[in-house]
């Protein structure tokens, strides 16, 4: 079977966003990020790898097995 990698681009911060990183900014009812969304769905579509690109330190909330990720 391949194993197909998404990339996420995660990228600066937002300047009409009040300076923060907009990916990382909670969304979900139980402070899911939307990160955590396209993760997950990723998930359910087959993507088992998940590199995320950043040009900026942030924390790395796709380290995780996708085979364990909850559904929302």
């Amino acid at each position: 079977m391949k194993k197909t990698t998404l990339l996420i681009m995660v990228e600066g911060i937002g300047s009409r966003f009040s300076g923060r990183i907009k990916q990382l900014e909670p969304v979900g009812g139980h402070g899911e990020i939307i990160m955590d969304f396209s993760i997950h769905d990723a998930g359910e579509a087959g993507f088992r790898k998940i590199i995320d690109v950043a040009k900026i330190a942030i924390p790395a909330p796709s380290a995780r097995d996708l085979s364990t990720t909850s559904t929302h």
